[in-house]
């Protein structure tokens, strides 16, 4: 929530202080509440990424089912679209929980941040 609440301030200051001020106050503004209700309802995170994450499963199997209607598209494209659609909405269910959502994110960033470190072959020395 703070990272969206400082983009928020800062898309204000730019707005103050720089070109099309009044579509960057309004931004501004709108990420800065959005901010402010990530912390006063942290479910509302979770809420969040579990529809869009549901949302495009749904529209995935939707493209692959009018694909194979049409004939536009392979089917193995068909099919993996299927397939990546259901773990999407699979997903979607799963991480309407916070703690999981959370967990999964830290999981996620220690991971990104150890394969970082070794990308650079940035390892301490002993």
């Amino acid at each position: 929530a703070i990272p969206v609440m400082i983009v928020g301030l800062i898309l204000i200051l730019m707005g103050v202080f720089g070109d099309s001020k009044i579509l960057k106050i309004i931004a501004g503004i709108l990420i800065l509440i959005f901010g402010v209700l990530l912390i006063v309802y942290p479910g509302l995170f979770a809420f969040i990424v579990s529809m869009v994450l549901s949302v495009i499963g749904i529209l995935l199997v939707i493209y692959a089912i009018v694909s194979f209607i049409r004939r536009s598209q392979e089917l193995s494209v068909i099919i993996i679209s299927v397939i990546v659609g259901i773990i999407y909405f699979a997903l979607g269910y799963l991480f309407r929980d916070p703690n999981v959502l959370g967990g999964l994110i830290g999981l996620t960033l220690l991971i990104v941040g150890f394969l970082g470190i070794l990308k650079n072959n940035n390892l301490p020395e002993y």
